[in-house]
């Protein structure tokens, strides 16, 4: 039996799907059948239940061959740092509870860093709370900055025909497709060929930069003039805020975005053929196309 938590998202979607195709096993974890019925189609368990309740984990974990385990994002929550732990510490007792044998576990650039990542903090904690589970193998996934993450441009582009973020026009980042790390994470589920505890990463096809980005996206609308602004990081704050983002989660998004300008974020990354996938941003732009006409 294959386990996924954050069975709706963008990655958990994509490696039930992969597994069911497979004819494999699957149970999914997720809040709402109903989403879970209409994300992922195909025959597969579903338990309905939260990430922050420890019971319903292990009874969910009971029986796997495998675990993918994520923390799902919360925008909302009064302190980001404390919700990752809660959940992270509720994944990993279940685990044990569970004797669960391997984890693939979703991870970031940057969650080498014990301080200064921002969101990407809850991350190294996890990663840590992971690493202690004696009788489990775990090999944690770090990948790059998510090419869906540009969806969030749309309204900028339709209400400004701009693209803003704080990020550094010309810093080149590691930006990966989730159908990617997906792909990566399904085949480590497969042939659970990780012992001990190790890290791998996830980088796309090669680092970009928002200027690169600015222009595929472009040509791909047919914008010519579609610019990109560095906004200030007071301003981008204020913007999440405004939106219905909680204040932990803005500031940590914010110092995130500080540690990829400076560097730190990217610091021990090491590009290799084995964590360079395939997907280019002009192939993922055609899905953006599709998002930004609907």
């Amino acid at each position: 039996m294959y386990v996924i938590t954050g069975a709706t998202g963008n990655i958990g979607s994509k490696i039930a799907t992969r597994l069911i195709s497979q004819g494999k096993p699957v149970r999914l974890i997720g809040r709402s059948e109903d989403r879970l019925k209409k994300v992922i189609t195909g025959k597969a368990e579903r338990s309905i239940g939260s990430l922050e309740d420890a019971g319903f984990l292990t009874k969910a974990f009971t029986g796997a061959t495998a675990v993918f385990a994520m923390i799902p994002p919360n925008v909302t929550a009064a302190d980001i740092r404390a919700y990752q732990n809660n959940v992270g510490r509720n994944i990993v007792t279940a685990l044990k509870n569970a004797d669960v044998k391997h984890v693939v576990s979703l991870s970031s650039i940057g969650a080498h860093l014990p301080e200064r990542a921002g969101v990407v903090q809850g991350l190294y904690d996890f990663e840590q709370m992971l690493n202690k589970l004696d009788k489990t193998n775990v090999i944690h996934l770090r990948a790059g900055y998510f090419m869906e993450n540009l969806f969030s441009a749309i309204e900028s582009i339709k209400k400004y025909n701009m693209i803003g973020t704080p990020i550094k026009a010309d810093l080149a980042f590691p930006l990966v497709a989730t159908k990617d790390i997906a792909g990566v994470a399904a085949e480590k589920m497969l042939k659970l060929n990780f012992k001990g505890k190790s890290v791998e990463y996830v980088l796309g096809p090669e680092d970009t930069t928002y200027n690169e980005i600015t222009q595929v996206i472009a040509d791909r609308l047919g914008k010519p003039d579609l610019n990109y602004m560095e906004t200030s990081y007071d301003d981008t704050r204020d913007y999440f805020i405004k939106g219905g983002i909680s204040e932990s989660f803005a500031d940590g998004i914010i110092e995130m975005t500080k540690g990829m300008n400076e560097g730190i974020i990217f610091e021990d990354i090491k590009r290799t053929p084995r964590n360079t996938t395939p997907t280019r941003l002009e192939e993922f732009a055609a899905t953006f196309e599709k998002i930004y006409n609907i």
